[in-house]
């Protein structure tokens, strides 16, 4: 998934819940699902981004936490279509890890579980966990995004 989006500004306030940015442009490239395929649900974007805690003393933190909401999901395979949705309830977390200031990476925590929605079968198959890890770039470039928590 390539999520493109902004923050609202280059400093964040250590308020959990405060909303910092939105995602305005999400992806699933085709070649990156197997039994089925994945699309991003557009008309749910914006998706919103929340502070919710970082990791480490200040001023050396090593990680950002944020919590995204409104994002879709559907996925189709063989035996039908399901979709997910986060909100506030079912919430999607990401780790933003910081390198000397900068944000080097990010990862979905994987402890966060997500219902699939859509009829019988999709109910059977339960909940979904986001995994992997993305490097974190200004768009268009290689130069990382610097990190200030006041």
């Amino acid at each position: 998934m390539t999520i493109e989006g902004s923050f609202h500004s280059a400093t964040v306030a250590k308020v959990v819940g405060a909303l910092i940015g939105y995602v305005t442009r999400a992806s699933i490239a085709s070649g990156g699902c197997t039994g089925g395929r994945a699309t991003v649900g557009q008309e749910a974007l914006p998706w919103h981004l929340s502070y919710s805690g970082f990791t480490g003393t200040l001023p050396s933190i090593s990680r950002v936490r944020q919590a995204i909401n409104g994002a879709k999901v559907v996925i189709q395979t063989a035996t039908g279509i399901c979709q997910f949705v986060v909100n506030t309830i079912n919430t999607w977390h990401t780790f933003w890890n910081v390198i000397h200031g900068k944000f080097e990476s990010v990862r979905s925590d994987e402890s966060d579980s997500i219902p699939l929605e859509g009829g019988f079968l999709c109910s059977l198959a339960g909940e979904i966990s986001l995994r992997g890890e993305a490097t974190v770039t200004l768009p268009g470039s290689t130069t990382a995004l610097s990190v200030t928590l006041i």
